[in-house]
């Protein structure tokens, strides 16, 4: 098992002068509830909150899968962040010029009666390739909706083909965008890349006509897109062919940058404002 060595506390990480010039440009959370009348003691264990002394059980993190984590980063400068060794943990990871922060803990959430392993990436321009990399290498951990549409993937992902999965929506991002595809098609290269660079950024719904699972009923055409991103903006549509453009993807990645400050704040008990 890789040692998770801590180099300091989250909290004084977040003063470093190594975030000088670090400016996230996207957030991506990747979710893997497991229900509460699943854990057995042995999965628990007991943490006190550094800010408010209050005692809480926690899923231990070896259950977010760090081991994956970890051996994508090893080759490069990395450091782990964290309060305990049973803490949420942090690595602040440097390739080149792109620097990513990849966030990973349990959570219990009671309105949902489960517990959530959450692991959270925030990352600058220099970062984009990289973040989507590491989040195709980690999906085998996150149970999502099992889409029958099945994609081939450039060369540099780690694996040869990708399975189109959506996340129900209402979840985590209030941001969404539908897909309509063809199960038994491989999507074309403009709504992969699109794909690409809103999973687990935004609510991704995904439907076919041979499954007909209702998320998209406004979309006929298998190819078609819409995104909305929120009260007070329009809802965007795309036909087959059609890519997104680059402003409505800078918008919905600010949003995502947002939406995942807030959840890293609340799963490490202190501001994450970068």
């Amino acid at each position: 098992m890789t040692h998770l060595e801590i180099t300091s506390t989250v909290s004084s990480f977040l003063t470093e002068k190594t975030l000088v010039g670090f400016h996230p440009v996207r957030g991506m959370v990747l979710e893997r509830p497991l229900p509460v009348e699943e854990l057995t003691p042995s999965d628990l264990d007991m943490i006190t909150h550094p800010n408010t002394k209050t005692k809480e059980w926690i899923p231990r993190p070896a259950l977010v899968d760090a081991e994956r984590v970890l051996r994508l980063a090893a080759g490069h400068r990395h450091a782990v962040y964290g309060e305990s060794l049973v803490s949420p943990k942090l690595i602040h990871w440097t390739v080149g010029e792109a620097q990513l922060l990849v966030g990973f803990g349990s959570v219990l959430v009671p309105q949902r009666a489960s517990a959530m392993n959450v692991v959270m990436f925030l990352g600058n321009q220099e970062a984009q390739r990289l973040m989507q990399q590491t989040a195709v290498e980690l999906r085998a951990m996150i149970p999502l909706g099992a889409s029958r549409t099945k994609a081939t993937l450039p060369s540099g992902y780690g694996r040869d083909t990708l399975s189109l999965d959506y996340a129900r929506q209402g979840k985590t991002f209030e941001t969404h965008c539908n897909l309509y595809l063809d199960a038994d098609t491989e999507p074309s290269a403009e709504r992969l890349q699109d794909y690409l660079e809103l999973m687990h950024s935004v609510e991704l719904n995904i439907d076919t006509p041979q499954e007909k699972l209702g998320w998209t009923k406004s979309l006929t055409k298998p190819g078609q897109m819409l995104a909305a991103i929120g009260q007070g903006y329009p809802v965007f549509f795309y036909e087959p062919g059609e890519t997104m453009s680059w402003e409505v993807r800078k918008i919905l990645h600010a949003k995502s940058v947002e939406r995942t400050q807030r959840l890293m704040s609340l799963l490490f008990g202190c501001e994450f404002k970068l």
